[in-house]
């Protein structure tokens, strides 16, 4: 067998020095030798063993051979034999019910649950289950309930390679975990992008779509903030309203960071007042990108574009960015002697774009999503082209449209203007 390269370098091509051909070749070559305790085979072979149970592989086993071998015995070889048997299937999915609201609620949809009689036993579909009934209860009001409060009780003594899976909420949890809770309040702070003393914060607060709004500067127009909260006072609080608020201010893509915390009123009004954090980007972004570009037709050139925009222009999260580009190009070799033409080509153009986190649009629309952002996107542009001896080319372009998503994975696009001028 060939030697380890790697090793061979690390074990007989140590340098004197850090300069040099030898420490080059250690440095970025030379790989240290793996030890045993690093490798650790007994650890191995325990998560072996345990990930066989988690797929209901429960009496599968997991062997272990280390040997060790060559001079002085300096190396080891491990070899892991595995005796693999069929995996547990459910038999039977049970609930203990002890009659009170949360119990209720769980027995009430054990239909949909993931446990399916069967199915082979798997750990991670019974994390899942866990955490499905965890946040429909979150969506119910119950806030401090979470997954950690159940657990599952597998008897696999029923024989046939079966078990029967009894679900169990845990005896000694908080009383809260049973209490549903409204929403009282919900205050949104607007924070400065510049260090500012809390003594001079403004604590003025405007009452807007049912929220508490303070701003440490006239930044954004309080409705275009409160207006895309999905959280209700006075209803129960739920899961859902709790991510969907974090995601659509996320997907503004006006604020550097958002923030949403729940704060218990007291302990007898069973009623949460909701925080919401929120420090705004910088208001003036710039950009500049080079390019180097060659081509199949031997055309080869540099390229600049320089962006600078304004992320809150109409003080509720609008983007205003205004791009110029401009490069220019020459042939590197031809065929023919009147292609040789040096620098012969050359493109400058310019963009405007404006884009609303919202449907600009002269009606109402009803049943919008409250998970993802919509976009209205306007731009302009002008770009001219000459290549020399040949022909120039100017270019107009003006466009509006829509944007919006109704899952992660399908996109809507709709451009009722789009015009091009050549």
């Amino acid at each position: 067998l060939l030697p380890r390269t790697n090793l061979t370098i690390y074990n007989y091509c140590k340098p004197t020095g850090k300069r040099g051909p030898r420490s080059f070749l250690y440095r970025e070559y030379g790989k240290a030798p793996v030890l045993l305790d690093h490798v650790n085979p007994e650890f191995r072979s325990k998560i072996m063993q345990q990930r066989l149970a988690n797929m209901g592989h429960f009496d599968s086993e997991v062997h272990l051979d280390v040997k060790t071998y060559g001079k002085d015995d300096r190396k080891a070889r491990a070899k892991y034999h595995v005796l693999f048997k069929p995996a547990y299937t459910y038999r039977n999915l049970n609930f203990r019910n002890n009659q009170t609201i949360v119990d209720s609620t769980i027995a009430g949809s054990m239909k949909e649950s993931l446990i399916v009689p069967g199915k082979d036993y798997n750990h991670t579909a019974l994390r899942n289950e866990r955490i499905r009934l965890s946040t429909m209860l979150n969506n119910q009001g119950f806030f401090f309930f979470n997954p950690n409060h159940l657990f599952f009780n597998a008897d696999t003594s029923v024989g046939q390679r079966q078990v029967d899976m009894t679900l169990m909420v845990k005896d000694e949890i908080s009383e809260k975990a049973y209490i549903q809770y409204t929403i009282r309040d919900i205050n949104v702070l607007v924070q400065s992008n510049n260090p500012t003393p809390a003594s001079e914060i403004n604590t003025d607060s405007i009452f807007s779509n049912n929220c508490i709004y303070k701003s440490a500067e006239d930044i954004y127009k309080p409705k275009r903030i409160t207006k895309v909260i999905s959280l209700e006072p006075g209803k129960l609080y739920t899961h859902t309203q709790h991510e969907n608020t974090i995601r659509y201010l996320q997907g503004m893509n006006a604020f550097r960071s958002v923030e949403l915390s729940f704060r218990e009123v007291d302990d007898s009004t069973q009623q949460l007042d909701a925080h919401i954090n929120l420090v705004p980007l910088r208001p003036v972004q710039t950009g500049l990108e080079l390019n180097f570009s060659t081509k199949s037709n031997d055309f080869l050139g540099p390229e600049v574009i320089a962006s600078a925009g304004h992320t809150n222009i109409f003080k509720g999260g609008e983007q205003l960015v205004v791009q110029v580009s401009g490069g220019f190009e020459w042939q590197k070799r031809s065929k023919r002697e009147e292609y040789e033409l040096g620098f012969n080509s050359y493109e400058i153009g310019t963009q405007l774009k404006l884009k609303f986190p919202r449907f600009l649009v002269p009606f109402s629309i009803k049943n919008q999503s409250t998970k993802y952002v919509p976009t209205t996107t306007a731009l302009i542009g002008f770009s001219t082209l000459r290549r020399v001896r040949y022909f120039n080319m100017n270019m107009s372009q003006i466009g509006f449209g829509y944007s919006w998503r109704t899952s992660p994975k399908r996109q809507f696009e709709i451009q009722p203007v789009a015009f091009n001028y050549v």
